[in-house]
């Protein structure tokens, strides 16, 4: 899909366009028969009626007939509001919906944070770069002019992780080609030999996830959302809450075909460093940190990464303080269970 961006500025559209690419991976469909409760389907008719638009009454009703709106099912309510342009009772409705998920528990922690993140608005939503080093300027959700195509991107960024970091500062020959390789691999859980740090002077995090393989496999596996369709969503923790980010499957090779980044024959690796790069656009990973959308932006970091992984707090402990046998006595395998 071939799309036209204009850039505007609160009065009037840009005379010129810049044509972008996207790649609309197609939703899982999914079935399901619960049985909803009395409490449930109060919640359900309260929601409903609140609605003004028929499109998204209609296909918020239909989503919920079992109870949940799946990630298939929200990327349907969004993208039909795309071709017509929002109007106020549509980005309302919108953010009607994103208020009653989260009272409801409508819809899962993954797909209700990207939902809010694309409605309610995000330091990320500012601009678009697709893995290029030349950024678009989009906007948060707003009636009348995010419409078309850059409501488009922002379905595009939190849904399909089509907005991938730029590379080419780490690689000038950087480009993204799809993987067909397997999550964790015939194991079925990550692995310390997914992680192998090759460039983008993220040794802290790479790090980081080897422990958690090693120790905890667990612990990553529960990170990583597949979404059946080449996306992934990959949880993060900031100031103690969940964050999401969406990855799809492309990753930065060099000018030979090989990986840019993290080396492995699996992806769960490449795809949370991916994550963690695009999470930068969202100004959450520090103040000094660049809130560019790109491998850069991750560039040099300390232990703190490890609570931004698991939310669990961390304990420093200064080797000059503490005399070898103390440091033996230490049960690092328990550095998961610190409070």
């Amino acid at each position: 899909q071939s799309i036209s961006i204009q850039a505007y500025d609160g009065k009037a559209w840009s005379s010129t366009a810049q044509t972008i690419l996207c790649t609309d991976i197609p939703a899982p469909t999914v079935t399901s028969t619960a049985t909803l409760t009395s409490a449930q389907t109060s919640a359900i008719t309260t929601l409903v009626n609140s609605l003004t638009d028929s499109s998204i009454r209609t296909d918020v009703s239909k989503a919920l007939t079992d109870g949940t709106i799946s990630y298939g099912e929200m990327i349907t309510i969004l993208t039909d509001t795309e071709p017509y342009g929002l109007n106020t009772n549509e980005v309302n409705d919108l953010k009607t919906l994103v208020s009653s998920c989260k009272t409801n528990s409508f819809t899962s922690s993954y797909v209700y944070d990207i939902t809010n993140k694309l409605v309610n608005g995000d330091t990320a939503n500012a601009s678009y770069v697709g893995g290029s080093a030349t950024k678009t300027s989009i906007a948060n959700l707003k009636a009348n002019y995010t419409s078309g195509p850059v409501m488009d991107l922002l379905i595009q960024k939190w849904f399909y992780g089509n907005d991938t970091p730029y590379a080419g500062s780490c690689n000038s020959g950087a480009s993204y080609v799809v993987s067909s390789t397997s999550l964790y691999g015939s194991s079925g859980q990550a692995s310390v030999s997914d992680v192998n740090e090759y460039r983008g002077s993220d040794c802290y995090l790479m790090a980081a996830l080897g422990s958690m393989a090693a120790v905890d496999p667990s612990s990553v596996n529960s990170m990583i959302v597949d979404n059946g369709n080449q996306t992934y969503g990959v949880r993060f923790y900031i100031n103690g809450k969940e964050t999401w980010v969406t990855v799809n499957s492309a990753l930065a090779t060099d000018t030979t075909g090989k990986l840019v980044f993290n080396q492995s024959s699996n992806l769960w690796a490449d795809l949370i460093e991916k994550a963690y790069a695009q999470l930068a656009s969202s100004g959450v990973l520090g103040s000094w940190r660049s809130t560019d959308n790109s491998y850069t932006s991750i560039a040099g970091g300390g232990a703190d990464v490890i609570t931004q992984l698991t939310g669990k707090n961390i304990v420093t402990y200064n080797s000059g303080t503490y005399n070898n046998s103390a440091l033996q006595d230490y049960n690092f395998s328990d550095w998961m269970t610190l409070k």
